[in-house]
């Protein structure tokens, strides 16, 4: 929606897309917020509730992005059965696959790391809490990176941030470090989509935009998918550290491989022109 609605505003387009991730911050704050206090009062039978509560609550917040999906309109948001090209693509697509089975595996076991560093759960919900208004700020943080830097840099300055972000805790077991690896990790977590966002707004045509859009999501999808799976096997067969550094290895990849493919020339495989 942000990209065919802004498909006139190229120069509002990255950081409209910023503002939108930004909101993933505040509801993983409000998430935080909730649900630690009431699984510790409750213990595990009140996650039942609390998934009630916030799917009430995402129904809510559906609506009015619901009556603005009605009224875009314009090139972008019709369908077209053309093919995407993606031949300069391949890189950035490969490094957003990866960085989407890297980030989501910190999402997911940063929580049992805390417990098991001896953390209360009212330390955890600070984190997590943390952790999300690193997100909501950090649209303003890379406002002029979205705006004039290479989308494929930008993209793999994301992923290096969450990557020191996620590797942070592994190095350094403070309740400092766990407080600043929330921050940092929330700064570059969905920088690295509106990086994508903007490097197909400037690759694409406009009539291939959301076809664009959706094909890399439904990727990252994937990526999301098989992160927590393959870092849960990797802890299975050693400890829950081993597991987390599995997910910081992948960020790592995950910075290098649009890194690499904006650098190369054009015939070898690269973005870069």
């Amino acid at each position: 929606m942000i990209a065919v609605r802004y498909q006139d505003f190229p120069k509002r387009y990255g950081i409209a897309t910023g503002v939108f991730f930004s909101g993933a911050g505040i509801g993983i704050s409000v998430s935080g917020l909730f649900v630690s206090p009431v699984l510790a009062v409750t213990g595990p039978a009140g996650w039942m509730y609390a998934w009630w509560v916030l799917g009430l609550l995402a129904a809510l917040g559906s609506l009015w992005p619901l009556r603005e999906a009605w009224r875009v309109h314009g090139g972008g948001n019709s369908a077209s059965a053309a093919r995407l090209p993606l031949s300069g693509l391949k890189s950035a697509l490969l490094g957003y696959f990866i960085f989407a089975a890297g980030y989501i595996v910190y999402m997911t076991f940063i929580f049992a790391l805390l417990r098991n560093r001896g953390l209360s759960w009212q330390w955890g919900t600070a984190i997590w809490v943390v952790l999300g208004a690193g997100v909501s700020l950090s649209p303003f943080v890379w406002r002029r990176a979205l705006k004039d830097m290479p989308p494929e840099l930008v993209l793999s300055a994301s992923c290096a941030t969450t990557f020191v972000g996620s590797v942070l805790p592994l190095l350094e077991s403070s309740l400092a470090a766990c407080i600043v690896s929330a921050f940092i990790f929330g700064l570059g977590m969905f920088i690295a989509p509106s990086s994508v966002a903007v490097l197909l707004r400037k690759s694409m045509p406009t009539e291939l935009l959301a076809k664009g859009m959706a094909f890399f999501t439904v990727v990252f999808s994937v990526g999301q998918a098989i992160g927590p799976s393959l870092a849960g096997w990797v802890g299975d067969r050693g400890t829950l550290d081993t597991a987390l550094l599995a997910g910081a290895a992948l960020l790592l990849a995950s910075t290098l491989v649009p890194l690499v493919g904006y650098l190369l020339p054009a015939g070898a495989g690269g973005t870069n022109s």
